[in-house]
C-alpha cells in the first residue's frame, strides 16, 4: 500500500510535468549546495523550475500521464527534473552555459514535442535559435516572395510610365 506521502510526491510531480514543454534530466548529485543555489536561482529567472526528484516516484508520474517508456534511462540514478512552460530551448542554452562553470552537471536527456532527446543530442537542442529568431527567420522567408513581386510591380510601372512618356513626346513632335 503506497504511503500518502508518496501518492502526494507523485502529484506534485505530475502537475510539474503536466503542463511541461520542455523537460531536462539531469544529475546535479556532484554540484555542491552553493553552485545548485546560484544554478537553481538562474534558471528560477526564465521561469525553469529544477527539482529533484526520487526516480521510482518520477516514472509513476511519468506512466500516468501517458510517457513513453523510453525515459526509462533517464531515471536511474540521482535525478533532476528541469522543467519550463515556455520556451524549450532555453534551458538548454543556460544548462549549456552553467555546464561551463559548473562541470559537475551531467544533462542524460530531455524530453519535448513527443520527441526523446539523448545526452548525445544535447549540444545540437542548445545550438538552436531562440523561437523569437526561428519566427523571423521565418517571416523573412515568407516574405522575401512578396518583397520581390513588389519590386518587379513597381519596375514595370516605371517602365510603363517611361514609354507613356516617350509616346507623348513623339506625338507631340508630330
Amino acid at each position: 500500500m503506497p504511503r500518502k506521502e508518496n501518492i502526494d510526491k507523485v502529484e506534485k510531480i505530475k502537475t510539474l510535468i503536466g503542463k511541461a514543454s520542455a523537460i531536462y534530466f539531469a544529475d546535479c548529485s556532484q554540484v555542491n549546495a552553493n553552485d545548485m543555489s546560484i544554478l537553481r536561482g538562474r534558471l528560477r529567472e526564465s521561469v525553469i523550475v529544477t527539482k529533484v526528484v526520487k526516480n521510482r516516484l518520477a516514472l509513476l508520474a511519468f506512466k500516468d500521464l501517458g510517457f513513453d517508456d523510453a525515459i526509462r534511462p533517464f531515471l536511474t540514478g540521482p535525478t533532476s527534473l528541469i522543467v519550463t512552460t515556455e520556451d524549450p530551448i532555453l534551458p538548454a542554452r543556460l544548462i549549456k552555459e552553467m555546464t561551463k562553470k559548473f562541470t559537475e552537471i551531467k544533462i542524460k536527456g530531455a524530453y519535448f514535442d513527443d520527441t526523446i532527446f539523448s545526452a548525445e543530442q544535447f549540444d545540437f537542442l542548445a545550438n538552436l535559435p531562440a523561437r523569437p529568431e526561428l519566427q523571423a527567420t521565418l517571416v523573412q522567408v515568407l516574405a522575401q516572395p512578396v518583397v520581390g513581386l513588389v519590386i518587379l510591380l513597381e519596375n514595370l510601372i516605371v517602365d510603363l510610365i517611361f514609354i507613356l512618356e516617350q509616346l507623348k513626346k513623339k506625338k507631340e513632335q508630330s
